[in-house]
């Protein structure tokens, strides 16, 4: 069972594997599509929604997400490319408002523009609405790290950074999860929402000093992570990890650092080749072994995963039996369309639901959780769980989650437009965490805020496993 999606399995945000020699060498970025192709697509989409994602109404009442669907069907009125439709209808995801429901350039489409050297060559750090360079993946070093980018081809960065938002997923009224996925995945976007460039015109401050029309050529994929790779290698290092579960400890604090980069079982096995049950079993019990008394837990860019790895990561902090998820929901088909009776419970034991006893070294002493934006699905989860039993200290942003309800896949996600063959990852069940609680919209909120500035990125300070340190030095005094 997937609790993730395709974007947030390790945040592998674009899937090259997938796309053929053949479908590269087929795709045609100038074709048209007809009105009536691009109508029946959409209709598709409609109708894939409404049967299969349980949380659809959840932030959007029925009868005004039916008006936004009503409204762009009929817009549909001239010939759009693929990508001049994924602009079109990837704004629904900021009113359906699922973590797990979004639309994506078809597979040919995404590997096309990324392969060829179309992309932005810089990596940021978008801070409310204004963005900074924090990696130069170019030859060309005029542009100096910390730099602000005030424009890009004419586009101002409060633009960009709007329009960019909108066709990004997040659950409810959460903003840390797109605030994430921009700062790790923006030269991708913007070539999705703005198109494809040769070059860049753009506009830069330096301290108080703007520089206008700066021509920066446009690169691919690999020559930027080749660049990146060489220029910064602590910090490449510190985003392309060799392990996805690691123990280190804090020499003099009897505190050990469990860092936690994916609960996908593909990810770990493949990518890693960790097994994630074998490793907490062995890394529990190291730390009992060297009665270390303090654990940090980082969970931040973890974007979910199997969540029965979960329950089994917080089957090791608690000493009681335990509920981790109350129930599973899906849509029925005989009542797709009624929300009021649409959703019937299912009974999945892997997503958590059952009373569960505790672990083997079990860990009882003190708990900070290190968690961000792309803390997301089965992670989101997890923090709701060790929130509502006051099991830990969480230090750093917003976890990209709900508290309450979350989407999820148990059944196949991924459907495929007919004509245009936009991606469409869709939740197929969802997990109430806290049935009969008011649900804010918002994932579990740190105790102490931490948010790294572009400086801290820029020198890879890491800030929030700092202050956790702090507070656990504060505790021993």
């Amino acid at each position: 069972m997937k609790k993730g999606i395709l974007i947030f399995s390790a945040f592998v945000f674009f899937s090259f594997s997938s796309s053929k020699k053949s479908k590269l060498n087929n795709y045609q970025p100038q074709k048209k599509f007809s009105v009536q192709e691009l109508k029946d697509d959409f209709t598709a989409l409609r109708k894939r929604l409404e049967l299969k994602n349980p949380g659809l109404y959840i932030y959007t009442p029925k009868d005004r997400l039916d008006k936004i669907f009503d409204s762009l069907a009929s817009g549909i009125s001239k010939p759009m490319t693929d990508l001049e439709f994924y602009r079109y209808i990837a704004p629904l995801t900021s009113f359906i408002k699922d973590g797990h429901t979004f639309e994506f350039p078809g597979m040919s489409c995404e590997k096309y523009y990324t392969s060829h050297s179309l992309l932005f060559p810089f990596k940021v750090h978008c801070t409310s609405d204004r963005i900074f360079t924090v990696m130069c993946g170019t030859r060309d070093t005029s542009v100096r790290d910390g730099s602000e980018i005030m424009s890009i081809n004419g586009i101002p960065a409060k633009e960009i950074v709007r329009k960019i938002k909108l066709c990004l997923p997040r659950d409810g009224n959460n903003t840390t999860l797109p605030s994430w996925l921009i700062d790790h995945f923006f030269r991708n976007m913007f070539c999705f929402v703005f198109g494809p460039s040769e070059n860049f015109v753009t506009e830069f401050r330096y301290d108080d000093r703007i520089i206008h029309n700066i021509i920066i050529e446009a690169s691919c994929t690999d020559s930027i992570s080749k660049i990146e790779k060489e220029r910064y290698p602590a910090r490449y290092a510190s985003l392309v990890p060799a392990t996805g579960i690691s123990l280190d400890t804090v020499p003099g604090l009897r505190t050990a650092i469990l860092t936690i980069r994916s609960f996908d079982k593909k990810e770990l096995h493949k990518k890693y080749h960790q097994y994630f049950k074998t490793e907490i079993r062995k890394y529990f019990a190291e730390m009992q072994e060297e009665n270390i008394r303090h654990l940090i837990i980082d969970l931040r860019g973890n974007g979910g995963g199997n969540p029965d790895y979960a329950r089994f990561l917080a089957a090791h902090l608690v000493s009681e039996k335990f509920v981790y998820i109350e129930k599973c929901v899906h849509v029925s088909r005989f009542h797709y369309n009624d929300p009021g009776k649409r959703l019937h419970s299912r009974w999945y034991p892997y997503c958590g639901i059952g009373k569960f006893s505790p672990e083997k070294n079990n860990f009882t002493g003190d708990i900070f959780i290190l968690a961000d934006g792309g803390s997301f699905s089965a992670t989101g989860e997890f923090c709701a769980f060790m929130k509502e039993n006051n099991r830990a200290t969480f230090v750093g942003e917003e976890a990209g989650g709900n508290t309450v309800f979350s989407g999820g896949y148990i059944f196949k996600n991924r459907f495929i437009l007919p004509h245009t063959k936009l991606q469409v990852h869709c939740s197929t069940f969802s997990s109430v965490i806290k049935d009969n609680v008011v649900n804010d919209g918002h994932g579990v909120l740190p105790d102490h805020i931490i948010v790294p500035t572009t400086e801290d990125l820029i020198m890879n300070r890491d800030v929030s496993e700092e202050y956790a340190e702090e507070l656990i030095r504060n505790k021993m005094k």
